[in-house]
This record gives C-alpha cells, structure tokens and sequence, in this order.
C-alpha cells in the first residue's frame, strides 16, 4: 500500500486536541451526521433491492442462492458504498486517505513505528477478546442469559461450504476496512476533533456497536470500539484498528466453524 504524501496546507486546531490523529481532521459532527444518514438509507434501497431480486427470481431466502444474492446485492455494495461516502464527504473538506487515517505508523518515546503497530494490535485484539468474554460471563452469572449477543451468521450459511468460504473472505478483509474507515477514521477523529478521547471513542463505540442491530451487543461491542479507537489514537494510523479488526473476525469465523457448539 502506498501512502499519499504530506500535506502543510491544511489547518490545524490548537491545544491539547490538535495533537494525534485530530491535527489534520478538517470535518465535524455535520458531515458524519449527513454520511451515517446516505449510508442507512443506501442500505435500505440495497435491502429492497435484495429482496425483490430474491422474489423474482423464486428463491428461497433460506436456500444457498437466496443467501447469496443477499450477500452480493446487500453486503457487497453497502461497505464499498461506505468507503466511497466517507471519501466524497472528506474529500470536500480538503481532506484524503492520509487524513483518514491511511498512513504509516507513528511512534514516541524512541520506539520503533513498526513494533509498536505489531505491539498495539495484538494487545488490543487480547483487549477486544477478554472484553466480550468478560461480558458473557457476568451474564451468565447473573442469569441473564437472554442478554447473551445473538448468533451474526444465518445458521443456514454453515450448510454450504462455497457459500461459507465466501461469506468469510468477506467478513475479514473489506468488512474491517470498510467499518474502521467509517467509525474510526471518519466518525471517532471527527469527533476527536473537538472531543477528548474518553468522550470520542464513547459515542463512536456505542453507534459502532448499534451498527451490529443486536442488542446483545451494545455492551461489549462499545468497549471493543473504544479499545479499537485507542487502537487508532496509540499508533496514529487506521492500520491499527483494521489489524484488530481482522484478527477478531478471523478468530470468530473459526470458532464457529470449527466449534459447532460456539454458535449457541
């Protein structure tokens, strides 16, 4: 991957909130207001899309065709679409990839850029992992285990190897990149923009987390954002986030495919 050179000509905040990943973020509140409300209604023309795709065709929506095209007709061109609206909406504020967050690693203290990328992401997958462990255990416990997160994965996708296969080449390369792009690149640095950390990785944490549309969720997936955003703030590059991001649906994927017992 390359990276876009540096660029002197945009304007930087002053204080303690210009430093990081805010020093060159040039958009706010009102475009990441107006990118989540074109990327939910784009998902909505996508869903429809799908289904009467689906309908026409006389598949069941169950079957390995149905699945298929709502994958290919909903999935697909919903995080590509993301990408592209995030990109348009900072592109108009003089901003790019590198202001994204596309752009090698930065390190303090004399310490190599690299090994703390390597260092970061690693620490906050073992984070991100404990984090939602942690959760289902005081569930659990406390016997509430209808509050458990709900299976993400149709159960009738496990029945079709080709469709499996697909489904998760999908989920662990341009699902993270397309998420992080839109929750830490885009909607955490703009708010960090004016926001200390705690706040900013907050509020992004708890919309990535309703992102799911799981109740179950919301709890854990709030503390996997904030950690994904320290993730970000620590190393000063998306590549960071993304890794983590890899890493735990890589490792979720085979777990239920090779635990069957995991996906209850």
């Amino acid at each position: 991957m390359t990276f876009p050179p540096e660029r002197d000509d945009l304007p930087r905040e002053t204080g303690e909130l210009s430093r990081g990943i805010a020093a060159e973020v040039t958009w706010g509140v009102r475009e990441i207001a107006i990118g989540g409300l074109l990327i939910l209604g784009l998902l909505f023309v996508l869903l429809t899309i799908a289904v009467l795709a689906i309908e026409v065709a006389g598949y069941d929506p169950e079957s390995a065709e149905g699945l298929a095209v709502q994958i290919l007709l909903t999935s697909l061109p919903w995080d590509i679409a993301i990408v592209l609206v995030v990109y348009q909406l900072v592109s108009k504020k003089g901003a790019g990839w590198r202001e994204l967050g596309l752009r090698p690693a930065s390190a303090s203290g004399g310490a190599s850029p690299m090994r703390q990328l390597f260092l970061t992401v690693g620490l906050a997958y073992i984070a991100s992992i404990l984090a939602v462990q942690a959760y289902a255990v005081v569930l659990e416990a406390i016997g509430l285990d209808e509050l458990l997160p709900s299976q993400q994965i149709p159960d009738e996708i496990y029945d079709f190897g080709w469709l499996l296969a697909m489904f998760a080449i999908f989920g662990v390369t341009l699902v993270p990149f397309a998420e992080e792009l839109f929750f830490r690149g885009f909607f955490f640095a703009g708010l960090r923009r004016r926001l200390m950390f705690p706040l900013a990785a907050g509020i992004s944490g708890f919309f990535f987390s309703l992102a799911h549309a799981d109740p179950g969720l919301i709890i854990p997936f709030t503390g996997v954002g904030i950690i994904l955003a320290y993730s970000y703030e620590r190393t000063g590059t998306l590549l960071a986030p993304i890794g983590v991001h890899v890493l735990f649906n890589l490792g979720s994927f085979l777990v239920l495919i090779f635990v069957p017992e995991a996906r209850e």
